[in-house]
Parts: C-alpha cells; structure tokens; sequence
C-alpha cells in the first residue's frame, strides 16, 4: 500500500532496434539531468535469457528492469508470450530516485500486446512496451520536500520520454500528472500517511508486541499525529 506511480512506454513495432536504443540512450541522458540519487547503466536483454541470469550478487538497478521486463516470452508458450522467467528482447535503465523510494526500471522490451485485463493478444504483432509501478509515499519518511523531489522527478522523466516520441500512459495515485499541483500533491500525501498510519497502528494494537508489525510508515518521524488524526479526506 502507498502512493505510486503506474507508466506503461510503447513504440511502435516498426521501430529499429538501433533506433530503440538511440531513444533509450537519450532518456538516461534526460534522467541524469534531474535531481535522482543514482542513474543506473543501460541494460540490454537478449530473447531466451532467464530472469536468473545475473551478476551474482545481482545489483538493484539489473534486479528491476529484468523483474518488469519478465512479464514477455513465456518458456512453455514462447510464440504467444506470457509471465514467466523467460527474457524479451529488452533494453533500457533502471533510476534510483532517492532514500525510501522504489526504483524507477524504464525503457522498452520486445513483447506481444495485452488486453486491458493483461492477456495476450494472440494472433497481433509484438511491439516495443514496457511497464512497471514505482511507490513514491515512503520517501516522506525522509521529509515531505524529499518526497515531492522524488515524485515530481519520475514525473518529469516521463515527460521527457513523451518528448522523445514514445507513447507513454500513466495512472498517478497522487494525481500530480495531470494537475501539477504541488499544494494537491502535498495534501494527497498527507491523506495517504494518515490512513496507512490509522490502518498500521489498528492492526499492531489488535495482534500485540508479541506477534509485531512491520510497516514502513511506523518509520515516519510523525506517525503518532499522523495516526491520531486518522482517516480524513484531504483538503
């Protein structure tokens, strides 16, 4: 549970791969423009590799972009694609935005279409597509001036992503890609951190010490006030 940012890239199927990588380069060189903490290095996957096939130990920025890009090839269906193990061709890179803020893996994989259900379109082209979900509501637990860093950052690479021709769709808990209103960002985050501190506090009350709970949002240097007041609509 937390605020996150849901993106979903495409370009079309007529696109090069030389071409791809090109844009993919391009927006690394965006991202290392903004206030992230890290920019990790372009990743490139080759159709037929596992999700397994890492650096060992694997680093965060390889871990991510391979999770989100497994959702392609399945290796009992490899016409058709499906969940799996089983690689797309892929490439792109993987932002860190900041302490307690979930990576941000972006760039395209060579994968078939879906339904809004997430099924496979059987019997349509491949294309380039690519999704993933970042949580950005954890990096309050730092400051609220963090948190905004963070959130607006993302928002800020997809927009340069929308800049450089791909065809870019985002579902925003905060609401912030499409008021860019700070002030409304701020109050969201708010409303979010009461609930999930209402919610977390109610269950360690009911389960006891004994038992424990482990949330992020007990991290929060206000959580107290914040689960005092409770579940209210933000203003």
């Amino acid at each position: 549970m937390g605020l996150s940012i849901a993106y979903q890239l495409h370009l079309p199927a007529s696109t090069s791969r030389a071409t791809v990588a090109e844009l993919v380069a391009q927006l690394k060189a965006a991202a290392e423009k903004l206030p992230f903490a890290e920019v990790g290095p372009i990743i490139t996957l080759e159709a037929g590799e596992t999700l397994g096939d890492m650096p060992n130990p694997p680093t965060a920025f390889q871990y991510a972009f391979r999770l989100w890009a497994s959702y392609g090839p399945d290796e009992d269906d490899p016409e058709h694609g499906g969940f799996g193990d089983i690689m797309p061709d892929a490439i792109g890179f993987t932002v860190m935005p900041g302490e307690h803020c979930e990576p941000v893996p972006i760039g395209v994989a060579w994968v078939p279409p879906r339904d809004e259900e997430w099924k496979v379109l059987r019997g349509q082209p491949w294309t380039w597509h690519y999704g993933a979900v970042c949580k950005t509501q954890y990096a309050s637990i730092v400051s609220s001036d963090h948190f905004v860093r963070c959130h607006t950052s993302i928002v800020a690479l997809l927009d340069a992503a929308v800049e450089l021709g791909f065809e870019v769709t985002v579902h925003d808990e905060a609401g912030y890609w499409e008021s860019r209103d700070v002030d409304q960002l701020l109050a969201q985050l708010e409303h979010s951190n009461r609930i999930i501190a209402a919610l977390a506090g109610a269950i360690h009350d009911a389960v006891g010490k004994k038992d424990g709970v482990e949330a992020p949002i007990f991290e929060h240097p206000d959580f107290e006030r914040l689960e005092t007041k409770g579940i209210n609509p933000p203003q």
